[in-house]
């Protein structure tokens, strides 16, 4: 966070998904928000708490299935343009915070060489 504040990065902080049947308790959800009010950020919390039912998750709380993503996403968007203004209104760019690996390109069996672009080795 320090370093977005040097560098002019907003900041906009959240709670995590989880499952609506186990909300977070006030005092963990405080924890969280302290966070980003300590750090010098803002911090938006959606009316249900980023709590979904377990059936709009795939594997874990940590991971929406993709039609509640999307909803999630948009629920977030729409909550942002208070703090940010409308789209197309101010620049936006995304910041990774960590490299993007390349996959590595398939190889032919018993070789190392790579398989040319747009092919792939014959299955074992």
């Amino acid at each position: 966070l320090g370093w977005a504040a040097r560098h002019g990065v907003t900041v906009i902080g959240g709670l995590p998904t989880g499952f609506a049947d186990s909300p977070l308790d006030e005092r963990s959800e405080n924890a969280v928000r302290a966070v980003y009010d300590d750090g010098g950020a803002a911090f938006l919390a959606l009316p249900n708490r980023s709590r979904y039912p377990r059936a709009a998750f795939f594997d874990s709380p940590d991971h929406l299935s993709e039609p509640a993503q999307i909803r999630h996403s948009r629920a977030i968007a729409l909550a942002l343009q208070p703090l940010i203004g409308p789209p197309g209104e101010h620049p936006v760019q995304v910041v990774a915070t960590h490299p993007v690996p390349t996959p590595p390109r398939p190889r032919w069996p018993g070789s190392s060489a790579p398989a040319p672009a747009g092919s792939a080795p014959e299955p074992r």
